[in-house]
């Protein structure tokens, strides 16, 4: 028993001993972890108030929530790394305040809101202010702004606006503030609410919804990821995420210290932030109606500023160069008139514009309106300074309201369509108009392009296609650079006169500008029968004869030959003999564009048979034209309107190409021309129109 007792009290002594040296290891840890801490602790910035020092002292954890996946604002990778946009800001404000955010994954944006209002979370890293929030959350100033866009499939709605879809099944991501904003402005619209954007587009690309409203960078991220070719942006939905930081609004002084810290970022590092995550070349321009106006009014104020410039120029070296002055006077004077013309042309073009155009001031003020447009609403000219859309030409019950939304989107660089409902000034008639929006720059401030369609008789014509000229505004603003280039390089630097077009190539780039806009606007006018077309008997290889004679010098300069074939008798059509031939110069013209150096571009004209022809009338036979080169036909990505110089001038026809087929085709369209294209990659083209014939019985 003694024995027994020696050996416990023995083991109880070890026991002892061995718990004292853990106590001390003990303490040795948490001395190590206490200086581990004070030496990564960082004194809060001295920008900051002693209250707001002291506060981020009092609270080392604040947990924050964000989105667990929305890409490429915030999400986590397959790693379960914080990422996104609003990631890198978070982390950069943590450098700024020497601190370190507790991120809070959670399995949904849901989860993310319920423990926020709960007080779980004390901040969100990327939200959008709403109503319901302010009640439990306070946002700091946005430090991020996306539109919410409309998403349609690309064969069910071209274009469209949200109030063209009340009674549609629309999408939007539940628990986000876009639904929020639908159900509270359109409740017309059937809102279709889903789990996420990749859902919503999954369901839209696949015919369950008729569109979907989302912000367009995740959309974008989503259709890329995806592969999702069947689905565009159809219009603007009006609404804009601004995304800040919204704390607990129990703690003030917490959304005090996250604003000073986000305006401690500079606008290089948000945007070197931002272009990291988002791939700004998804975001596909689509050009914006009467576009074309905007080059018209561009000329006319660059032509007279460059006068200004060039005359202060002529003076500035009057007295070291008068023998050149005299030398070049008449060829000057000559430049001069062309000028003038050409500009008449295409003041007379603005005023013959089958639509009318108001021209107004950042401020709303109207500068000038076209001849259309003062006939529309009842004004004369003089009457322009005395009035306001909305005070004198709109009816009484129109939602002005809607005024600043539209303007505000418009000065943003979005173009705005919307109905409106009119009144004349001369006698207060009312009429429904459709009007759209689109900021012009020119220098030194910005102007507002608004066309004004009368749809009072046309409301039936929902669907009637965009106003032509639109597509010439890039090839007009090459010319404008072009223009620039010719008149920056003095006339008076040409030792042998300016009269040599090679020397001075000015009056040549206005008149094939105007020229170019003639052809656009005829085509145009057909479309909508505002101008009518000849129907006279045409001696067709005759008057294509003619057309291949005067394209000769055309086809030398593009190092190309030209070749007709006639493989029948002088054949008749009806048409129009002058729009024929216009027709085929443009066809001529691509074809020696198109063509291969060196080679050959034929013209093959002879008769077909008339079951090649779509709508074969009585006692008709056909004529094929068939104009065949070496050579690729035109493809999409040919764009219109690329940057030009003036010694690219082959290039600059080249460039053109696509804006001369879309014209041609609008022509054939017009006369009842079949007009076809048959290509061998790399090999050979060939464009191919279809006339009816006069046989003699008729």
């Amino acid at each position: 028993m003694r024995a027994t007792f020696d050996q416990i009290s023995t083991l109880s002594l070890k026991l002892a001993a061995a718990m004292s040296k853990a106590a001390v290891l003990c303490i040795v840890l948490l001395m190590i972890t206490q200086q581990s801490a004070i030496a990564s602790y960082k004194e809060p910035p001295g920008w900051l108030t002693e209250s707001e020092q002291l506060w981020l002292r009092q609270h080392p954890h604040i947990n924050v929530g964000p989105d667990p996946y929305y890409p490429p604002i915030e999400f986590f990778d397959g790693e379960g790394n914080f990422s996104g946009i609003a990631a890198d800001y978070l982390q950069e404000i943590e450098s700024i305040l020497g601190i370190k955010f507790s991120i809070i994954k959670l399995p949904t944006w849901d989860d993310v809101i319920a423990k926020a209002k709960a007080r779980e979370i004390d901040m969100l890293s990327a939200a959008a202010e709403t109503p319901n929030r302010k009640l439990y959350l306070k946002f700091t100033t946005a430090y991020l702004k996306f539109p919410a866009v409309i998403i349609t499939r690309q064969q069910a709605i071209q274009h469209t606006t949200m109030a063209e879809l009340e009674g549609k099944r629309v999408a939007a991501t539940k628990g986000y503030a876009v639904a929020e904003y639908i159900k509270t402005t359109y409740p017309g619209i059937d809102l279709i609410e889903v789990n996420s954007v990749e859902e919503g587009l999954s369901k839209l690309s696949y015919g369950e919804l008729d569109a979907m409203v989302s912000i367009n960078a995740p959309a974008l991220h989503y259709i890329e990821k995806n592969g999702i070719v069947n689905l565009h942006i159809a219009g603007m939905s009006g609404y804009f995420l601004k995304i800040a930081y919204a704390t607990r609004s129990d703690w003030p002084l917490l959304n005090s210290i996250m604003q000073k810290a986000l305006n401690e970022i500079s606008a290089e590092k948000a945007q070197k932030i931002q272009t990291k995550w988002i791939n700004s070349s998804l975001n596909t321009w689509q050009p914006s109606q009467n576009q074309i106006l905007w080059a018209i009014l561009a000329f006319m104020l660059s032509t007279l500023l460059l006068a200004i410039f060039w005359n202060h120029a002529l003076k500035s070296k009057v007295r070291k160069k008068t023998a050149e002055i005299h030398k070049h006077m008449k060829a000057l004077e000559l430049s001069r008139q062309e000028t003038y013309t050409s500009e008449q042309r295409l003041r007379s073009i603005f005023n013959s514009a089958d639509i009318g155009l108001f021209i107004h001031a950042s401020d709303g003020t109207i500068v000038d309106m076209n001849d259309k447009a003062l006939t529309m609403y009842g004004m004369h000219r003089d009457d322009i300074k005395n009035v306001s859309v909305a005070g004198n030409l709109s009816a009484q019950d129109c939602p002005f309201e809607q005024i600043p939304v539209y303007w505000e989107l418009t000065l943003d660089g979005h173009s705005q369509r919307f109905p409106w409902q009119a009144k004349r000034f001369d006698n207060d008639a009312e009429f429904a108009v459709e009007v759209c929006l689109t900021k012009l720059k020119i220098p030194d401030k910005d102007i507002v392009l608004a066309s004004v369609r009368d749809t009072s008789e046309q409301f039936e014509q929902q669907n009637v296609r965009r106003f032509l000229l639109e597509e010439t505004a890039p090839i007009i603003t090459n010319y404008l650079k072009l223009i620039d280039e010719a008149l920056t390089n003095s006339p008076m630097d040409a030792p042998e006169g300016i009269a040599n077009t090679e020397k001075n190539p000015l009056p040549s780039l206005l008149d094939e500008m105007s020229r170019y806009l003639e052809d656009y606007l005829d085509a145009a006018l057909i479309s909508y029968k505002s101008r009518p077309i000849a129907s006279n008997k045409i001696h067709l290889s005759s008057a294509i004869a003619h057309v291949v004679e005067s394209m000769q010098k055309h086809s030398t300069d593009m190092d190309t030959l030209l070749d007709i074939k006639t493989l029948c008798e002088d054949v008749e059509t009806l048409s129009d003999e002058v729009r024929v031939k216009k027709l085929v110069q443009h066809l001529l013209q691509i074809a020696t564009i198109q063509a291969n150096k060196g080679t050959t571009v034929t013209v093959v004209i002879d008769r077909t048979n008339s079951s090649q022809v779509k709508q074969p009338a009585k006692n008709t036979d056909a004529i094929s034209v068939s104009i065949t080169y070496y050579g690729d036909s035109l493809t999409s990505n040919q764009h219109i309107g690329s940057d030009l110089t003036q010694s690219e001038a082959k290039n600059r026809h080249r460039k053109c190409t696509c804006s001369l087929y879309l014209m041609s085709q609008t022509l054939a369209e017009s006369l009842g021309i079949e007009l076809s294209t048959e290509s061998t990659p790399n090999v050979v083209t060939s464009y191919k129109l279809i006339f009816k014939s006069v046989l003699p019985d008729q």
